[in-house]
């Protein structure tokens, strides 16, 4: 879905009738859908053979996957990168109707999960957890997964102790994190990692040179669990971006941490912070939140009243603001054209995609390897129409 982080930034599905995007998610290069069919569909960035058409054709418009006999119910990619550059992973995974977990594309430091790092361009078995996975998340080359009774595992790139073993070294399979508690959430962000257990506390691991652990102890990386600070056990959500996390309380509150040289924490300055801070509510009032969603340098809300609101850094026009100044507080997006009609949004490495209340699909921002699926150029700095309504 969009902002996917607990699947690693996800928001909440939309139903409507007839075929209908039920879920969209963004990387920094490249997106995909599932239809409310089951039907997935992929486009831009091709180079790794992340869109899983058994080829590294870019596309830029919605295609379809040939996923026959999988039944996709939940897809991820990683969406905590914040340059184009090409050195990003470039990777997709997909949970299925049976718990099994799989992925496809990039897989230099092991990600795909296969015991080796030979990337593939069509969709392939995790090893080790199939048949077991209830959620997922994806950094930057590496990935997490929280098993049907609350384990945790994860694998791939670990350069900052993002896998949480109690190690450094990269690993290429499965393997098990002891957090100590049964996982209920978890994010998966550029180079670190977070997960919510079941009494509503919040951990997360990896790189910290930006406060993006929530610590406050300026300790620069945690290769184990640690717990964030002053959340308490009032975590409902939690989404991982590039270097920066945000989660809601079950009061409706954003908290957001780490990186905020954009203003993705929107505190109204751009000092980062080590611990949670509550994001300005000026311009929410009193509606809550019901999903946060943290992309590459900026962070999305979307409201109990179904408007969308974003801040942060906005270099592509990933704010659909109409141009590129940085937002240090949250502002609403596009309300003459996504109004309170927003269903379910995701914010990507550069780029925002949002669901409409009648099916209908628009992304804006970054465009350079054509990730928002329509014609506009380099960059959209307003929503854009990607799909028509449910039909």
């Amino acid at each position: 879905m969009f902002g996917c982080t607990d699947w690693a930034s996800l928001s909440k599905d939309y139903e409507g009738p007839g075929v209908c995007p039920a879920y969209v998610v963004a990387s920094s290069t490249h997106t995909c859908l599932r239809k409310t069919s089951g039907s997935l569909y992929c486009w831009g960035d091709n180079r790794f053979g992340q869109l899983g058409t058994g080829d590294t054709t870019k596309r830029s418009t919605p295609t379809r996957i040939d996923v026959a006999g999988l039944g996709i119910t939940r897809v991820l990619l990683p969406a905590g990168e914040t340059e184009i550059t090409s050195d990003l992973a470039g990777n997709t995974c997909a949970i299925t109707t049976d718990s099994s977990l799989y992925c496809w594309g990039d897989n230099r430091f092991g990600q795909l999960g296969r015991g080796d790092t030979t990337s593939v361009s069509k969709p392939a078995i995790v090893n080790g957890i199939d048949r077991h996975v209830a959620r997922a998340g994806s950094g930057t080359g590496h990935i997490c997964a929280q098993s049907v009774d609350g384990e945790l595992f994860c694998w791939g790139k670990n350069t900052q102790g993002q896998l949480g073993l109690g190690e450094h070294g990269q690993e290429p399979n499965p393997t098990k994190v002891n957090i100590g508690h049964v996982v209920e959430r978890l994010a998966a962000g550029g180079d670190f990692s977070c997960a919510r257990s079941t009494d509503g506390s919040l951990f997360c691991w990896g790189d910290n040179r930006l406060g993006q652990l929530g610590t406050g102890d300026g300790v620069a990386a945690q290769n184990v669990p640690v717990q964030v600070a002053n959340m308490g056990t009032h975590v409902v959500r939690v989404s991982a971006g590039g270097a920066h996390a945000c989660a809601y309380t079950d009061d409706g509150v954003v908290w957001c941490w780490g990186d905020n040289r954009s203003g993705q924490l929107g505190t109204g300055d751009q000092e980062s912070h080590p611990r949670p801070v509550q994001v300005d509510p000026s311009g929410f009032g009193q509606v809550k939140t019901n999903e946060v969603l943290a992309g590459g340098t900026h962070t999305c809300a979307l409201r109990d009243d179904n408007s969308l609101w974003c801040w942060g850094g906005n270099r592509f026009g990933q704010l659909g603001t109409g141009d590129t100044f940085p937002r240090t507080v949250p502002v609403q997006v596009a309300p003459d054209v996504l109004g309170q009609n927003v269903a379910a949004a995701y914010a990507g490495g550069a780029h925002t995609c949002a669901i409409k209340t009648d099916g209908s699909l628009y992304c804006w921002g970054n465009n350079q390897y054509s990730q928002l699926g329509v014609d506009v150029g380099s960059q959209s700095l307003n929503p854009v129409q990607v799909l028509g309504p449910c039909q």
